[in-house]
């Protein structure tokens, strides 16, 4: 059951976000350490201890070693995009600029100065990127992912009628 999971989590899409090679590699070493507590908690398990028992065996709450045991399998941690509150009222006005042509960071942050923005021109970068990133004719939030585990054994354990 750990190598199905194993090869199901190796399958999974990383999302596409530009990221350090350090910040992978922390990443990636976390991932396996939570992969290999929950194969110590599956072993604890099939040895016929408790979610109880197991929990200070290995030093996590025992709702945690619950909630894992009953998704099938360690959390999948996926951080929504940050997204700065001090940039939605110059939004419109960075988006019709960004359609005239203007691409560069500090000119779109010295017009927004002008206009009341009290961000740093490093907010205003992070969205000059994240809309390189995008297709011009995508919307905003047009990033589609895959439901996570949880999500997915919600919607199998719910009738097919109440989805609808």
């Amino acid at each position: 059951m750990v190598s199905e999971m194993a090869g199901n989590a190796e399958a999974e899409p990383e999302p596409q976000a530009e990221t350090s090679p350090k910040l992978d590699c922390l990443r990636r070493s976390r991932r396996n350490q939570r992969r290999e507590l929950y194969a110590e908690i599956l072993d604890l398990r099939d040895s016929g201890l408790s979610p109880r028992e197991i929990a200070p065996r290995i030093g996590m709450n025992v709702r945690t070693v619950e909630r894992w045991l009953a998704a099938g399998g360690e959390p999948e941690h996926r951080r929504p995009p940050a997204r700065s509150v001090l940039m939605d009222p110059f939004r419109d006005y960075l988006e019709k600029r960004w359609e005239e042509g203007q691409h560069n960071g500090l000119q779109l942050w010295t017009e927004i100065k002008h206009r009341g923005f009290a961000g740093s021109r490093a907010t205003v970068y992070r969205w000059t990127a994240a809309r390189k990133e995008r297709p011009p004719t995508a919307p905003p939030n047009s990033r589609w992912r895959p439901p996570s585990r949880r999500n997915c054994a919600w919607l199998l354990s719910e009738h097919p009628t109440s989805l609808g």
